[in-house]
């Protein structure tokens, strides 16, 4: 099953010593939903802002238990998201690799017909040091949906 979608990602970091969160980073864009019988995958292409003439492509992949973020483009990265379980992702920018820890503490993910949400709650470390606890959601719906303006 393949079938044009929108895309929403939001993202948020709580950085410690802080009092208030950060402020949200949000991104809505069309994309592809494609589905086989074992995986579920979100297809974006992302830009870093408008003079960006190197697109980054995102593939959110997704099952009940995992979610992995692949980004190939200006900045490469494989983020993987499961529960109870520490992942490293060496994230490459043009201006050199970072070492990131991911510590999922939870995930939640929602696979319908007309809509589908995902949500990770995850600690970011860089380097071997705690950085921000923060969470990701990502929500996906037919491009034709009436809806598709609604937030939940």
């Amino acid at each position: 099953m393949k079938r044009e979608v929108l895309i929403k990602v939001k993202g948020i970091q709580s950085m410690e010593g802080r009092d208030d969160a950060e402020e949200p980073v949000e991104l809505v864009i069309p994309g592809i939903y494609e589905r086989d019988e074992e995986v579920s995958r979100l297809f974006y292409e992302e830009r870093m802002d408008e003079l960006d003439e190197t697109p980054t492509m995102n593939v959110v992949e997704f099952t009940g238990q995992s979610l992995t973020v692949h980004k190939t483009g200006l900045v490469n990265v494989d983020m993987v998201f499961e529960p109870g379980k520490m992942n490293i992702a060496f994230y490459e920018t043009p201006y050199g690799i970072l070492d990131m820890g991911i510590s999922t503490v939870g995930l939640y993910v929602k696979n319908e017909e007309d809509l589908i949400e995902i949500r990770a709650d995850y600690s970011l470390s860089m380097n071997g040091e705690f950085v921000a606890d923060c969470m990701i959601g990502i929500t996906a719906e037919p491009r034709n949906s009436q809806g598709s303006g609604s937030e939940k």
